[in-house]
């Protein structure tokens, strides 16, 4: 495609501050007492910002060099096979010490603060719900953050649930209890089902996402980054919004609690990237006929997101690109079989950023 993929309304750059870390939630100036009520905290400083409340306020920041990040949020299992560098650079936290640069940058919107992650507070809120997930690799490690979030491990192994899926797109379903470490809150649960692609009007994809809806109180979903021509593209759009409409309980379960990830591509040359890209997202993705990352993104811009526009749910969308196409920095660089991978990231990495404002939304959006 000829068509420019840089008409992103947002504003961007690396910061580096030396100040003590923001309390891990930051509060609305106009709506403090009302939140520490509802949430049951106590009074924590206030920073010098408000939260943000819309999609055009998150999406225009920076990323900030935080100097009091000095810890891993979670640890990963070792993996040689697909994340061999990832596994030697946690190996040699563990041993050392040694944090990678990569995990010191926190995303910080201009104008505006995002909540940051409180497992307790977020056990709180969600306590007798269930997080759906469904998706390609990369919503794996969308799921893979928040269980390390609640955790302090990703444990794929200790909650792997037995299917009877054919599809080739299947590898994995998982039914997490996230909150394990807080007894007075821990009917939380987090539902994943990998299933690469959403072929258009097949009945095995229509039935894993029918089954999933059946049993979530809040549904993360995305399939972008697995290229589709653009009508299969379209047909399969139309065809997973038929099925959120047909059985997602809108008078049960507020529709906005349906989540669209907006997609990602694999960046270019990510080996060579020491810390996120300052300005514009120009050649920050790399144009590869094997992910089509020239088309994906346009597809998700022109297709996806004005299809679930015109559909009668008010589903959300997890504006996540304006911010992670700028992180070329915290890929794996080594994937399976020693190749390239400057699509996935390591785990604690740039995903939780994700999370964390998937955890906005609930915590201060009130979704």
């Amino acid at each position: 495609s000829n068509l420019s993929l840089c008409r992103l309304p947002f504003q961007v750059g690396v910061f580096h501050i030396d100040t003590p870390m923001i309390p891990l939630l930051p509060f609305d100036l106009q709506t403090n007492q009302e939140f520490q009520s509802k949430n049951n905290l106590s009074s924590l400083s206030l920073p010098t910002k408000p939260f943000c409340r819309s999609k055009e306020e998150y999406t225009n920041g920076n990323w900030i060099w935080d100097s009091s990040i000095d810890s891993y949020p979670y640890l990963s299992a070792e993996d040689f096979v697909w994340g061999k560098r990832c596994t030697e650079i946690q190996k040699k936290y563990l041993t050392s010490n040694s944090m990678p640069d990569f995990l010191r940058y926190r995303w910080q919107p201009s104008t505006c603060d995002i909540a940051r992650f409180n497992p307790e507070t977020f056990c709180r809120i969600m306590d007798g719900k269930t997080i759906g997930i469904i998706g390609d690799s990369m919503q794996q490690q969308f799921a893979h953050s928040l269980m390390g979030l609640m955790h302090g491990k990703i444990e794929d192994s200790m909650y792997g649930v037995p299917t009877v899926w054919s599809n080739e797109t299947y590898f994995l379903s998982l039914k997490v209890p996230l909150c394990r470490d807080y007894p007075q809150h821990n009917n939380v649960t987090m539902r994943f089902v990998r299933w690469n692609k959403f072929k258009p009007y097949q009945t095995e994809d229509q039935t894993v996402l029918a089954e999933l809806i059946s049993v979530s109180d809040y549904l993360i979903f995305n399939w972008g980054v697995h290229y589709l021509p653009w009508l299969e593209m379209e047909n399969s759009t139309k065809s997973f919004i038929e099925v959120l409409e047909k059985h997602w309980d809108a008078s049960s379960k507020p529709s906005e609690r349906l989540f669209w990830r907006s997609t990602v591509v694999a960046h270019a040359n990510c080996s060579e990237a020491t810390a996120p890209e300052i300005g514009s997202i120009n050649g920050t993705y790399a144009i590869h006929p094997y992910y089509n990352t020239d088309e994906i993104l346009l597809q998700d811009e022109h297709i996806v997101r004005p299809l679930l526009d015109q559909s009668f749910l008010n589903v959300t969308v997890l504006h996540i690109e304006s911010s992670s196409l700028l992180r070329r920095d915290g890929h794996r660089v080594i994937g399976h079989n020693g190749k390239e991978d400057c699509l996935h990231y390591c785990e604690p990495g740039p995903v939780d950023s994700w999370v964390q404002l998937f955890y906005h939304h609930v915590v201060v959006m009130d979704i």
